[in-house]
């Protein structure tokens, strides 16, 4: 049996976990440092971060070290299943000697959770507020002590104040890109006097980087002669290579953003996709 139980270990983790808080803003990469300096220094063959959606009161698998982690988009569980959710919905701590003789236990396949056998999951909280779990495993029998619990609740405690702060980053820097694309398109749209272009300067701020985010918009009209809606124009890509072209592009579009879609236009008109927007129509009742 396995244990960790050095005061000196504790702080030497807790002051890396630290510079790296304090250092890093963009979230993936503060947690992905994070885990791997948690599982070397404890010694565990697995970690995992579980981040709250509050909208579908759901626990997502948001970075991890030592499972598959291939599949990780499917790791989810609502709020009270499975010991990560029981830890969530209770705010406390669990360890586990061996998780498949507790019956609580959860495991997914996509990331091969059945090969660890012992397992401790602590909730990470901002002003007694749960917004996830961190979760460390072992493949072999083990018994956490008081010291390990509460050396990763102390950790627990450091990452949610850094996640709360790179969220705050991350949604400022999105609010930034969605501010600057509504400032390019209204500043093309007023300088062109053809309607067409600055129909397409619209959609194309629709589909513009990461902060529009959208693969494919249609723009419909309503033709009132027959009560229906007809498509316009469409703007997307024709097929996969096509849609990693337009997305690059449209992201790093830096300057004049009606010079750049006035010379995209012929493309996009004449584009399969454009054809098959321009053909629908749906009757608007």
């Amino acid at each position: 049996v396995f244990m960790v139980d050095d005061s000196l270990l504790g702080l030497e983790i807790l002051k890396e976990v630290a510079k790296i808080s304090n250092s890093v803003m963009n979230l993936d990469n503060t947690l992905n440092q994070i885990i791997e300096v948690i599982r070397s220094k404890m010694h565990v063959d697995a970690i995992a971060i579980f981040l709250l959606d509050e909208a579908s009161r759901q626990l997502r698998l948001k970075a991890s070290s030592g499972a598959r982690t291939n599949r990780a988009d499917l790791v989810r569980l609502k709020v009270g299943q499975g010991i990560t959710g029981w830890v969530a919905e209770n705010k406390k701590s669990v360890a586990i000697v061996d998780t498949l003789q507790d019956p609580r236990s959860f495991h997914f396949k996509e990331i091969e959770e059945e090969k660890f056998r012992s397992m401790l999951s602590v909730p990470m909280l901002v002003n007694n507020a749960c917004i996830g779990a961190v979760n460390v495993g072992t493949s072999e029998s083990r018994v956490f002590s008081d010291s390990e619990i509460s050396l990763l609740e102390t950790i627990s405690s450091q990452v949610s104040g850094c996640i709360r702060n790179a969220l705050l980053y991350d949604q400022s820097q999105k609010l930034v890109k969605e501010l600057t694309i509504l400032y390019d398109v209204s500043l093309a749209v007023q300088t062109t006097i053809n309607v067409e272009q600055g129909l397409w300067i619209i959609l194309s701020g629709l589909t513009r980087g990461e902060a529009g985010g959208f693969n494919r918009v249609i723009l419909f009209t309503v033709n009132e002669k027959t009560n229906e809606l007809e498509g316009m124009m469409g703007l997307g890509p024709d097929s996969a290579e096509d849609a990693h072209r337009i997305w690059t592009s449209l992201g790093k579009i830096e300057g004049n953003l009606q010079q750049w879609i006035i010379s995209e236009t012929d493309e996009y008109w004449l584009s399969a996709f454009n054809a098959f927007a321009r053909s629908l129509r749906f009757p608007i009742k």
